[in-house]
């Protein structure tokens, strides 16, 4: 240990601060050469009750946004749901309300990421404003429940008010507040998602039609967001294992949306992709729980859509902590705080706090002379704080530490 502990002192960037109003980033500097030209950067969390990762995660993308030249901000939040999000922002409503229309909860709640809503807000009105995206399939504010079809009712209605007959537009309405989740499905099962196949073929069979009325990129808008519409139409039907592999419909979903706003949507510019780490991780087979029966053997996470549709533009950064406290803005005994253990001897957690950098950073794409040990099995928790142990340089390109956690809180508080 003592060997490697005396190479992270040497190699790790020390990250001075994580406090999101320090913009000296002279500290930060080193992450230029690590990301390089990847042009899609996604920072993970252990959990979504972090709220030291969430104060590192908004220095970084100050950083990102002011030095790097990163303009877009993807939340694994709803695709559809964040372009409301984007539109109120850009209309100067307050930050709390637009993040609200698209934001999950666990972070539009939460007083130590709405200031990452506040800064993208600052920068509406300057040369280079900092765009918010979703990428997720799923709706992420319930109102979409009536938004969506009304939305895809006046797109098609501008190409051809004739497009959608009165049953679809009746059926696409019940569906979605099914889908959403504000309606119960009928007793005999949920409603036929044949609409959403339908316009999709419409589209596809009309595409001088619907190029008349509008940009090839809202027409690929909207195809995307009704194929999403399907897939969690798929998700709400399939029967539940119990098994990480539970999630591959919505992995793979998310990863190809992230990949299709990268290489076409947002072609030539750059995103920073705000999620969960479970999601971001790639090659999950050789991830190895190391108590209790969770695995991830079987499935094929976000990351790993996106790394083989990116390569090399898709780097992603699993955050860990030493120990602390977790814990939720959204009330109730499910979001309790909980305490994080003392990371156990010889993990990467007890390495990186023996070396004596409240935060810092470790490239894994780049490792100097005498890191060789990275690239071996290591036990480590990054996601969830449940002890795994990985070659983790096969599934993250690099790791933020962060050595003392704390609980995500509606107030943003930030203990001493």
């Amino acid at each position: 240990p003592e060997v490697r502990i005396d190479w992270l002192k040497k190699h790790a960037i020390a990250v001075r601060t994580i406090d999101p109003k320090d913009d000296d980033f002279a500290d930060l500097l080193p992450l230029v050469k690590a990301i390089g030209s990847a042009r899609v950067v996604a920072l993970g969390e252990q959990s979504h009750g972090d709220g030291a990762a969430f104060l590192a995660k908004h220095r970084l993308v100050r950083f990102l946004h002011e030095k790097m030249g990163f303009d877009v901000l993807a939340w694994e939040s709803g695709m559809f749901d964040c372009r409301q999000t984007d539109a109120a922002v850009l209309a100067g409503e307050s930050p709390e309300k637009a993040a609200s229309k698209g934001v999950f909860g666990i972070w539009a709640m939460s007083g130590h990421v709405l200031p990452v809503l506040q800064y993208a807000a600052s920068t509406r009105k300057t040369g280079r404003r900092l765009e918010i995206a979703g990428f997720d399939c799923q709706f992420s504010d319930a109102r979409s429940a009536e938004r969506f079809p009304k939305a895809v009712e006046a797109f098609f209605d501008s190409i051809d008010p004739d497009a959608m007959s009165k049953s679809q537009r009746e059926t696409l309405r019940l569906l979605t507040e099914e889908i959403v989740g504000v309606r119960r499905a009928e007793k005999n099962g949920r409603r036929d998602a044949t609409v959403l196949r339908e316009l999709i073929q419409w589209l596809d069979a009309h595409p001088a039609q619907a190029a008349r009325a509008h940009s090839r990129r809202e027409i690929a808008f909207y195809r995307r967001s009704l194929n999403n519409a399907l897939v969690l139409d798929r998700m709400k039907r399939q029967p539940r294992t119990g098994t990480a592999a539970d999630d591959d419909l919505r992995d793979k979903a998310m990863g190809e949306n992230l990949a299709w706003l990268a290489k076409e949507y947002y072609a030539d510019r750059k995103i920073i992709v705000w999620a969960a780490s479970r999601h971001l991780m790639r090659e999950a087979d050789g991830v190895e729980w190391l108590e209790g029966d969770g695995t991830y053997a079987g499935s094929v996470p976000m990351g790993q859509v996106a790394h083989d549709l990116l390569g090399e533009d898709y780097y992603s950064v699993m955050f860990t902590a030493y120990a602390g406290k977790k814990g939720y803005p959204i009330p109730g005994p499910f979001f309790a705080t909980i305490d994080i253990p003392r990371a156990p001897g010889g993990s990467l957690e007890h390495l990186l706090h023996s070396a004596g950098m409240p935060y810092s950073f470790v490239d894994f794409r780049s490792l100097p002379p005498g890191g060789e040990w990275l690239q071996g099995p290591l036990a480590a928790r990054p996601m969830g704080y449940s002890p795994m142990r990985a070659q983790w340089p096969k599934t993250f390109d690099a790791v933020f530490h962060t050595d003392v956690m704390f609980p995500s809180t509606k107030a943003g508080d930030v203990p001493e």
